[in-house]
């Protein structure tokens, strides 16, 4: 009887540890569920994010540029600036909102500067590329920093004026013009500076932003691109994964060199990575003020 009694009782608390096994497998597999399903929505928004915001979506950041050096006549002068287009042929619709974006805002003067397609692409596309480039509007013009034969010939095409380390004076309406200074080659720093009148508003347009502090002494602003701000950031303008040669010390949205400002644009394609995060396309819209 005892023995019976016993085994009658073992069962009991048998059953009693599989009923309590079973809920707390129960209670494992929900939360199991439960964090499957937040990281599965983390990773969906995670991957719309990338896909419609920040490797597509163009963001524009507006200026208000206020400098005494700046002419009356130029009060209220639109300039556009972007960069870094690498166009692969594939994303055409990002290029139509990027001139739609600029159109749309009726800008006085445009400026670019970096490399326009990314690895080879066909005749068709290049053309397609000239072709909107080329519906950009700026009473003004429209003028590009580059060095590169082929993306030259590409600028001609599209009615972009061309700098490579030489300037431009810009002339609106009755009285002084301001002046636009490409920089290419830092052989050439010392030659252009010498060649570069005093006084007056000066726009630097540097293909490497590490230059500036050198150039920065006869420059009202300086614009530059290359570094796509870093591409790949756990926060937007810092801890950033990818930065180039001649965009390692200067690669965030703007930096104070020694009391003139540098604009860096993010760009507008993808390089090393076919993706962005944390930095999305972006171009530069400036107000010009002269302050008086």
């Amino acid at each position: 009887m005892i023995t019976s009694r016993e085994e009658k009782m073992r069962e009991v608390q048998e059953e009693i540890e599989q009923v309590e096994q079973k809920k707390k497998r129960k209670k494992f597999i929900k939360k199991l569920i439960k964090i499957i399903t937040i990281l599965i929505i983390i990773i969906l928004i995670l991957y719309l994010y990338i896909e419609n915001i920040s490797t597509h979506s163009i963001k524009v950041r507006e200026q208000r540029i206020v400098d005494r050096n700046i002419p009356e006549n130029f009060d209220s002068y639109k300039i556009v600036y972007f960069s870094d287009l690498y166009y692969d042929g594939k994303d055409k619709k990002d290029l139509d909102n990027l001139v739609k974006i600029i159109n749309e805002r009726k800008p006085d003067l445009i400026l670019y500067s970096g490399d326009i397609i990314k690895g080879n692409i066909s005749n068709k596309d290049k053309e397609y590329l000239i072709s909107k480039l080329k519906e950009l509007n700026a009473i003004s013009g429209k003028y590009a920093l580059t060095d590169n034969d082929d993306i030259k010939n590409m600028l001609l095409q599209s009615e972009f004026g061309t700098l490579d380390d030489s300037s431009e004076l810009i002339y609106y309406g009755d009285g002084s013009p301001i002046n636009l200074v490409g920089i290419n080659s830092k052989e050439k720093n010392k030659e252009i500076l010498n060649n570069t009148i005093s006084g007056g508003f000066k726009i630097f347009i540097l293909k490497d932003p590490d230059n500036a502090k050198k150039v920065r002494k006869k420059a009202s602003i300086m614009l530059a691109g290359k570094s796509l701000n870093g591409e790949i950031c756990l926060v937007p303008d810092y801890l950033c994964l990818y930065n180039v040669d001649g965009a390692k010390k200067y690669y965030r949205s703007f930096h104070n060199v020694s009391g003139v400002p540098l604009y860096i644009s993010s760009g507008i394609g993808t390089n090393k990575f076919n993706f962005r995060f944390n930095s999305r396309p972006s171009i530069y819209f400036f107000r010009l003020s002269s302050g008086n």
